[in-house]
């Protein structure tokens, strides 16, 4: 159900819907997986590592306590909230890149960690949904192509003309005024001299 005060409701209960899924049949059990074998690859050179006041604690039937407790931390409402936050944080990183050093055909380190960060959020995304083959795997395969070649492609390169090319590319073109030489003053001056003689 939506909280009070949500913008998008139906968004918000269609994600609301299908995160229990992404969160406990995806992304829980990788997540403890990971751990155990991280666990058991450390206990094998640190033995202090999966005692019962080690880090990952004593495992029992394989699982290590630590890694128990850390996917259990993995909610729905948690996932969507760190999603969430991570989407509108990396994306105003970039917008302010872009507005920024990014907009003169530089690239700008925060706005290409940023990128990397959401590509990584997309393919995810996509794992989870083919893991559940729900089909709604084009969207973020759709996302994650479009940064995938904002991040291969080479930047914009800085537009010349000043204000006016920067304005939408119409700048009027201006005839350069180069100041003459003493000689070529007093030879015009001359000239409109006898011009008005006659």
């Amino acid at each position: 159900k939506s909280p009070p005060g949500a913008m998008q409701k139906p968004m918000h209960d269609f994600y609301a819907g299908i995160f229990p899924d992404i969160a406990n049949k995806v992304w829980k059990p990788v997540v403890e997986g990971a751990l155990n074998a991280i666990g058991a690859a450390l206990a094998s050179v640190v033995p202090n590592v999966a005692t019962k006041d080690g880090l990952f604690g004593e495992a029992k039937d394989g699982v290590f306590p630590l890694a128990k407790s850390i996917a259990a931390s993995i909610t729905p409402s948690n996932m969507m909230a760190a999603v969430g936050r991570v989407e509108v944080g990396c994306a105003t990183l970039m917008l302010i890149s872009l507005a920024g050093m990014g907009s003169r055909g530089h690239r700008v380190p925060l706005a290409e960690a940023s990128n990397a960060v959401l590509l990584a959020l997309m393919g995810a995304f996509v794992y989870s949904h083919r893991v559940l083959q729900d089909g709604l795997y084009v969207v973020p395969a759709t996302l994650g192509v479009l940064l995938l070649l904002r991040m291969i492609l080479p930047p914009p390169s800085a537009k010349k003309g000043g204000k006016a090319a920067a304005a939408g590319g119409f700048s009027t073109p201006t005839k350069k005024v180069v100041p003459a030489s003493e000689e070529e003053e007093e030879e015009e001056l001359k000239g409109d001299e006898e011009d008005s003689l006659e």
